[in-house]
């Protein structure tokens, strides 16, 4: 059985892509696993990822949630994505800015090169208006973040409990209800 990739391959660069889910190609029952046992996989978390499986998201799920998940995140690590030149950059660690004016700055940063998939040490002129501000996670992403920060938090996490694990998902609940509630008031 052979047929060409290229009507299911969007690519990386692509402004639409083609998700595996929307082939046609005939997936055995073996392999759907994931209604039987993604109770009990462990969460995905963002933050355990290393700068270059972040990348590999951000450029080869263009237009989807983990696209936007590693940009959050790699905004969080303090890189920024620059829209014009289409990079993500950063502070160097060893350089320092020379020049610093209420719209711009100047110095030496540490680019990611996507095409040679390295960091490489620059010299540029940013202008503030260039640089992409931090994207908004989609609703499922910022829950998962914000129940991954009560886990980091609770001692007890993994103790399997009935009381206890009633006990966070209440307080999970409550502050998640104050953070929604909180944002509906700023949109008014």
């Amino acid at each position: 059985f052979r047929r060409n990739i290229h009507p299911t391959f969007g690519g990386p660069w692509q402004s639409c892509s083609c998700p595996a889910q929307d082939s046609e190609a005939r997936v055995p029952k073996e392999y759907r696993v994931l209604s039987l046992i993604g109770h009990r996989l462990p969460p995905f978390s963002l933050r355990t990822l290393s700068e270059d499986t972040l990348f590999y998201f951000f450029y080869n799920f263009p237009g989807e949630e983990y696209q936007i998940g590693a940009a959050n995140e790699l905004y969080y690590r303090d890189w920024r994505y620059h829209k014009s030149l289409h990079v993500w950059m950063m502070r160097s660690q060893r350089g320092y800015v020379k020049e610093h004016g209420p719209t711009f700055e100047k110095g030496t940063y540490l680019v990611f090169d996507h095409t040679h998939w390295r960091k490489v040490q620059v010299e540029l002129m940013i202008e503030y208006r260039e640089l992409e501000d931090r994207p908004e996670l989609p609703h499922y992403l910022r829950l998962l973040l914000t129940q991954q920060l009560f886990q980091q938090w609770d001692p007890f996490c993994f103790d399997q409990s009935n009381r206890l694990r009633t006990f966070k998902w209440k307080l999970f609940a409550t502050c998640r209800n104050i953070f929604f509630f909180s944002r509906k008031k700023l949109m008014l």
